[in-house]
């Protein structure tokens, strides 16, 4: 088992809860067992059952889940004392214990799943607009680049730059500037396809991706966010536009840096057209 192999075994988020789960019961199955088949040895494996409990702990943000595996756990371990004759004093006090344990196990494994996802979100996610941030975004379209060389059919990337932005920091302060960073955040996000990608990647520079979009259609988009920029800018009192540069790739780029080298050409021009305008190849 390689590196990568074990990061998603560890890591919350990684695999299905469901598929944990299930997976979590066959490995208590399996103690249960072996925990039956080691009669005169003296060995008793029924403190294994906290492994598959925090796993289902570290994948699965569902109490019922864990409560489940639980039961499931302590019903085993009930058939297992009952067949090496334990007294009904030894079982419940074992069950009480088994409890107390799986609890201590539970808040362990919960923190430890929201603390991570809490530190994974704020890596991939900018702070100002709640947009995801470059790092996240090369990670996307490195994917969908592969899928394309596997499966063929097009994509699009289109990069926004505000026109006029540098002006408003200047003259409004930099927190006016923020929440015009917000409302363009926010035009673009209800403008694209739930399918797509848009995320912040520096300043007042934006990136979306857009899977299986040719160039016709990647136009036509271009053309309604640069619409929907410019009135909700008005409307929230802001004379700002947005320069949009379009490009389709119906092949794989060399790389997601070429790629975005093109769209930051297309944006370019765009801005030299004057602002407000939209370039797409």
């Amino acid at each position: 088992m390689n590196a990568d192999s074990l990061f998603r075994l560890a890591a919350p988020g990684k695999l299905p809860e469901r598929a944990v789960f299930v997976a979590s019961i066959v490995a208590m199955l399996a103690i249960f067992v072996a925990n039956i088949m080691l009669p005169d040895s003296g060995l008793r494996i029924h403190i294994l059952y906290v492994l598959p409990l925090l796993a289902i702990g570290m994948h699965s943000g569902r109490r019922s889940l864990y409560l489940a595996g639980l039961a499931v756990a302590l019903v085993l371990e009930a058939i297992a004392f009952v067949h090496f004759g334990a007294s009904i004093a030894t079982l419940a006090g074992n069950a009480i214990l088994e409890c107390l344990v799986a609890a201590v196990c539970f808040s362990v494994a919960d923190t430890a799943r929201v603390s991570y996802l809490k530190v994974l979100n704020l890596a991939r996610t900018d702070d100002l607009t709640g947009l995801m941030n470059r790092r996240a975004f090369v990670r996307v379209a490195e994917q969908e680049i592969e899928r394309q060389a596997r499966y063929g059919g097009e994509f699009s990337i289109l990069l926004l730059d505000l026109d006029g932005f540098k002006a408003l920091n200047d003259t409004r302060g930099h927190y006016v500037g923020d929440l015009a960073l917000r409302h363009l955040a926010e035009a673009v996000r209800n403008n694209i396809r739930r399918a797509d990608s848009v995320a912040r990647i520096g300043g007042d520079e934006f990136v979306v991706l857009l899977p299986n979009t040719p160039k016709a259609a990647c136009a036509s988009i271009c053309q309604q966010l640069r619409r929907a920029v410019a009135d909700g800018m008005r409307d929230s009192g802001f004379t700002i536009t947005a320069s949009i540069g379009g490009v389709t790739f119906e092949q794989p780029p060399e790389s997601i840096d070429a790629a975005m080298r093109m769209a930051d050409a297309a944006m370019y021009r765009a801005k030299h057209n004057g602002g407000d305008c939209v370039v797409s190849n």
